[in-house]
C-alpha cells in the first residue's frame, strides 16, 4: 500500500480490511457506510507493522464511511479555531456520525473505537468534529421524537496526533480524558505529524 500515512492507511496496512472493500461497494452513499465483520488484525500497530504472532492476532468488525472532505472554513471571533463556514456541513457531519452509530447498534456492538474523523488530511476542524460527535453521542436522551439512546456503549477516541487528541479532548468537554504517553519528539506550535506521536486513548463517557 502507498498513500498518505494516516490512522486509515495504518488499518489498512495492519489488518484484512483493504481487500474486503470490493470495487462494487462504491460509490458509498452520502450518509452511510460499509459494515466489514470478522477483519483480522495480523501486524503490530508501532511503526514497525510487524507481523504478530499467531497467538496474538484478533479479529474486529469495521464501519467504513467517507466525511466531508476540505469543507468551506472562516475562523471564529477570537481566530484561533476555524470552523465550518456553511451550517450545512455541520449538520452533515453529524448525519454522517449518527449514520454510523445507528450501524454499530443495528449489529449488537457493544465497544467501538471513534476517531478524529477527517480532522487530518480532509481539513474538517477538530473543535466541529469533536463537537459533533458530543453533540450525537450526549444529545437529546429519552423516547421522544429526535431522541437516540446509545445506552450501554462503550466508546473510546484513538487519536494517533497527541496534539490534536488533546484539543479534541478538551473540544469535546467534560467527562473526556487523554490516556497515552506523548513521544519525546518536541511538540511545535504547528500540528506534528502523525508518526512523531504514540497512540492516544481518549475515552469518552458513557453515552
Amino acid at each position: 500500500l502507498t498513500g498518505a500515512a494516516s490512522q486509515e492507511e495504518h488499518l489498512c496496512a495492519r489488518t484484512t480490511l483493504y481487500p474486503s472493500l470490493r470495487e462494487e461497494f462504491y460509490r458509498l452513499p452520502e450518509v452511510g457506510g460499509v459494515y466489514t465483520p470478522d477483519v483480522l488484525v495480523f501486524r503490530h500497530w508501532d511503526d514497525s507493522a510487524s507481523e504478530l504472532p499467531k497467538s496474538e492476532r484478533f479479529y474486529v468488525d469495521v464501519v467504513s464511511a467517507g466525511m466531508l472532505r476540505f469543507p468551506d472554513l472562516e475562523e471564529d471571533g477570537d481566530g484561533e479555531e476555524r470552523k465550518y463556514a456553511e451550517e450545512k456541513d455541520r449538520e452533515m457531519v453529524v448525519r454522517k456520525m449518527r449514520g454510523v452509530m445507528r450501524m454499530v447498534r443495528g449489529k449488537g456492538v457493544d465497544k467501538v473505537v471513534l476517531g478524529a474523523w477527517g480532522c487530518g488530511a480532509y481539513g474538517n476542524p477538530v473543535g466541529e468534529v469533536a463537537g459533533a460527535w458530543r453533540r450525537v453521542l450526549l444529545g437529546k436522551k429519552g423516547t421522544g421524537a429526535g431522541s437516540e439512546s446509545w445506552a450501554g456503549l462503550e466508546v473510546v477516541f484513538a487519536i494517533r496526533d497527541g496534539r490534536m487528541a488533546k484539543r479534541f479532548a478538551a473540544a469535546f468537554g467534560e467527562g473526556m480524558e487523554v490516556e497515552g504517553v506523548v513521544s519525546d519528539v518536541e511538540e511545535s506550535e504547528d500540528l506534528p505529524d502523525e508518526e512523531e506521536y504514540d497512540d492516544e486513548e481518549v475515552p469518552a463517557p458513557e453515552a
